[in-house]
């Protein structure tokens, strides 16, 4: 709050600091001692450093984030809705886009909330101060933290996979599930509990600088570091394993009952046509993990560079002098110092650039990982949602079937009768129990068995006429029980 019982000291459009008591983020003012009085940039400091274009720009990139944001949940109700066949769903991809969609909603927040960047006019907001500061911080930090490591958990699969022909299973996806969203909530309590967060760049909050470089930016540059070294060292082996395969001349034929990956020594076209098969699987997922992890690692840069320079110019204000000199003789036109300002700051253009690449990043995602299955799966879904999809009618004479004989419906409409145990021609002595039950009329008469979930077993009762009595004996006689067939 200002005190109106003192003048400004200081030449405009800088202000003296003494006009203001505490509240907010006090450190994050950008002041300079000159003789007796410390004058400081009025707040947001962005604004004066940057031409007026430059807020549009940020303006639309969080607008591009909502987009990105509405295209992620999109992929989220879909893969949760929707059966796995139609949208051929992993865990690893909707891990990585609910980490995505956490990140931007840092920016879609201040979209609704506009919040007041500054708790004076030379005093920015803090997550103590400013509800909406502590939310953002908290998606932009835990977000990227996530979108990190499950890039990081991807290529770890890809690699395993790849490299060392291992499955990845189930405690693969337990502790995938664990890392991914554990680690990234022990780096969030870190980086608010050793720095927290204030309105330093744009309508979303940023980490402060005290002890950022240890708990935030070191750590997640490593980690998106060792995705790319990762990634890149199975592009290489894949690239060694291809060039092996054009010179291998032996003609290897692949069936269904290949050996497991870790009892053979494959050769190099039997491998090649392995890795080609995992990625025709995971392409989408390893050509938009890439991006992002790319745009993730140069906003990360462009964030640390910002910071370092606002860091020195408080240290050191021979740094910034010519600008601070321009608006004193200027009177405050910062249009006429921006010139001044571009030698101690981050380009203009490649700032925005890299915030307009950001908010697509959702929208890429989409485009890569729709598939026009997932399309026709909603519109099967509505159709049924609208009644169209009715069940068939079952009569109450299906009631009335002879208890004695049992059919399966085969495609063609033509069913095969079994004579049942409990007929006289049938051994009583010599009942074998199935361990699974064959589907009868008198169950279900409406639902036949598809062909899909025919047993192969009853291929040759297609093909055979029924058999004498004699037919169902015991297969400890060497006879064949067909009811017997079914265990597993």
């Amino acid at each position: 709050m200002a005190n109106v019982a003192r003048a400004n000291l200081c030449i405009p459009p800088f202000i003296d600091d003494t006009l203001f008591t505490g509240g907010g983020y006090v450190e994050g003012r950008l002041c300079q001692t000159i003789g007796s009085v410390r004058c400081c940039a009025p707040c947001p400091v962005i604004d004066w450093i940057y031409s007026d274009e430059f807020k549009m720009t940020y303006k639309v990139s969080n607008w591009l984030c909502l987009a990105s944001g509405i295209c992620c949940a999109i992929l989220l109700v879909t893969w949760a809705v929707l059966p796995p066949e139609k949208t051929h769903r992993h865990y690893l991809s909707s891990g990585f886009v609910a980490a995505l969609l956490c990140m931007n909603l840092g920016f879609i927040v201040p979209l609704f909330t506009k919040p007041q960047q500054c708790f004076d006019a030379i005093t920015p907001h803090d997550m103590r101060s400013s509800a909406t500061c502590g939310a953002t911080g908290t998606f932009l930090i835990y977000g990227g933290w996530a979108v990190v490591v499950w890039a990081f958990l991807r290529s770890l699969s890809l690699f395993l996979q790849i490299y060392w022909h291992m499955g990845v299973g189930r405690k693969f996806m337990i502790a995938s599930h664990v890392i991914g969203w554990g680690v990234p909530l022990i780096g969030l309590a870190l980086a608010l509990g050793l720095s927290g967060v204030s309105f330093r760049f744009g309508a979303s909050c940023h980490i402060n600088h005290p002890n950022s470089l240890g708990d935030l930016w070191i750590p997640i540059l490593t980690v998106a570091g060792a995705t790319v070294v990762l990634t890149f060292f199975t592009f290489g082996y894949c690239i060694n394993v291809y060039l092996a395969a054009l010179g291998d001349n032996s003609t290897v034929t692949q069936g269904s009952n290949d050996p497991d990956w870790n009892s053979m020594s494959l050769s190099p076209r039997r491998a090649y046509r392995r890795i080609k098969r995992i990625f025709m699987l995971q392409w989408r997922g390893i050509a938009i993990v890439a991006v992002i992890v790319t745009e993730v690692i140069l906003f990360s840069v462009v964030l640390v560079f910002q910071d370092q320079v606002i860091q020195s110019i408080s240290s050191n204000p021979l740094i910034a002098q010519s600008w601070v000199l321009c608006l004193m003789e200027k009177m405050g036109d910062k249009n006429q110092c921006l010139d001044k300002a571009r030698a101690f700051t981050v380009n203009e253009k490649t700032v925005s650039a890299i915030l307009l690449l950001f908010g697509m990043s959702g929208i890429s995602l989409f485009v890569v990982l729709v598939r026009p299955s997932m399309i026709t799966g909603w519109y099967e879904l509505f159709r049924s949602l609208g009644g169209r999809n009715r069940k068939e009618f079952v009569s109450v004479d299906a009631r009335h079937q002879v208890e004695g004989s049992r059919t399966i419906d085969i495609v063609s409409g033509k069913s095969i009768a079994l004579t049942s145990p409990l007929s006289p021609t049938f051994p009583v002595n010599r009942v074998d129990k199935p361990s699974v039950t064959v589907q009868t009329e008198q169950e279900d008469s409406h639902t036949p068995l598809t062909p899909h979930s025919t047993p192969r077993h009853l291929e040759h009762l297609l093909q055979s006429p029924p058999q004498s009595p004699g037919f169902f004996r015991d297969q400890h006689d060497g006879g064949i029980n067909p009811l017997g067939m079914h265990q597993v």
